[in-house]
C-alpha cells in the first residue's frame, strides 16, 4: 500500500508512540535534572541541562516542544538547554511546555580582583619566611573561594617563594606577581636585614601639658648594626595623657603617664612618658 506523503507524519508519530511520543508533543509534567555544577565561576562556562518531559499517562517525550528563558540574561543566558555565565550575580533558569513548567537557580561568581599580603607587617626579614595571602573578589567586591594562585617574584636574589611563603634572602624590593586565570596582580615587598632589637630615644621624659617632643627610634640587626629606613608603627597606651603622631612625635594632652609603643616587624621598644 502507498501512503500518501500528508499521512506519513501522523503514521510515524504513531508508530512511534509504543515507546516515546515525538512529533514535538507540548508535555504535561517537566523536570530538569539536577547538574553536578550550580556555581560557575568563569565567564563563559556553560552547562548544559537535562530536560525530562512526560504526558498525561506518564510517558516521556522524546521531542517536546520547550521553551527556556533566563530572569537574568546578563548574569547568565540559556539556549537550548545550555546554561552560559556572563557576569557575577544570581540567575533561575525557567523552562516551559503547554502548562508544564520547571526551573533552577545558578549562582555566577566570577573573581575582579586578587587582594595580595606578605607576612603581617610592612616589610620582611632576610631569612624569615612570611606566608603569602591572596584574597580573590569578585566582580562585586565581595570575596570568594576560587582556588590559589601561582605566584612569582621578579628578583629571587632578594626575595623567592617556596611552598605558599616569601623568603627574603637579601635587603632590597622584589615585586611578588599572583595570577589566577585571567587575574594578575603584584605586590611590591620591602626585605630588611634581620632585626634584633628596636628602641626609643628617650626612654623615659616628663613634658608639660601641651609640650611636644619628637621621639626617635633605634634599630639594629643581628650584628648589633644599626638599621636605617626600617618602617615602624607608633602606639600610646593613654591618648588623654600623650598624643603619638606617625611620625612619633609625642604631644603631652593632660596629667598622668603614658607608655609609647613602637613596633617593626616582630621587634618592640617602649618609653614612659609622664605629664605632671
Amino acid at each position: 500500500m502507498i501512503v500518501p506523503p500528508l499521512l506519513r507524519r501522523p503514521l510515524l508519530c504513531f508508530l512511534s508512540s509504543a515507546l516515546l511520543i515525538g512529533c514535538d508533543p507540548v508535555p504535561e509534567q517537566l523536570t530538569l535534572v539536577e547538574p553536578e555544577v550550580r556555581l560557575l565561576g568563569e565567564r563563559g562556562q556553560a552547562i548544559r541541562l537535562e530536560s525530562m518531559a512526560h504526558d498525561a499517562q506518564g510517558r516521556r517525550l522524546a521531542e517536546p516542544r520547550l521553551s527556556w528563558s533566563s530572569s537574568a540574561p546578563e548574569v547568565a543566558t540559556v539556549e537550548n538547554g545550555v546554561v552560559t555565565a556572563r557576569s557575577t550575580g544570581r540567575a533561575t533558569i525557567h523552562v516551559s511546555g503547554g502548562k508544564a513548567r520547571a526551573s533552577l537557580s545558578f549562582v555566577v561568581s566570577i573573581p575582579g580582583k586578587l587582594v595580595l599580603q606578605a607576612g603581617n607587617g610592612s616589610f620582611i626579614e632576610v631569612g624569615r619566611p612570611e606566608r603569602l595571602t591572596a584574597t580573590v573578589l569578585d566582580e562585586r567586591g565581595k570575596r570568594i573561594r576560587h582556588g590559589t594562585p601561582e605566584w612569582s617574584s621578579s628578583d629571587e636574589h632578594i626575595a623567592r617563594i617556596e611552598a605558599g611563603k616569601v623568603v627574603g634572602v637579601a635587603p632590597g624590593t622584589a615585586v611578588l606577581t599572583a595570577t589566577l586565570g585571567d587575574l594578575r596582580q603584584e605586590l611590591s615587598v620591602l626585605v630588611m636585614p634581620a632585626l634584633s632589637q628596636v628602641s626609643i630615644d628617650p626612654g623615659t621624659s616628663t613634658l608639660k601639658r601641651g609640650q611636644e617632643l619628637q621621639l626617635q627610634t633605634k634599630v639594629r640587626d643581628s650584628r648589633g648594626k644599626p638599621v636605617e629606613g626600617v618602617p615602624v608603627h607608633w602606639f600610646t597606651s593613654n591618648a588623654s595623657v600623650v598624643r603619638i603622631s606617625r611620625s612619633g612625635k609625642a604631644t603631652a594632652v593632660g596629667p598622668g603617664r603614658a607608655l609609647i609603643s613602637i613596633s617593626a616587624g616582630r621587634k618592640v621598644g617602649t618609653a614612659e612618658i609622664t605629664v605632671p
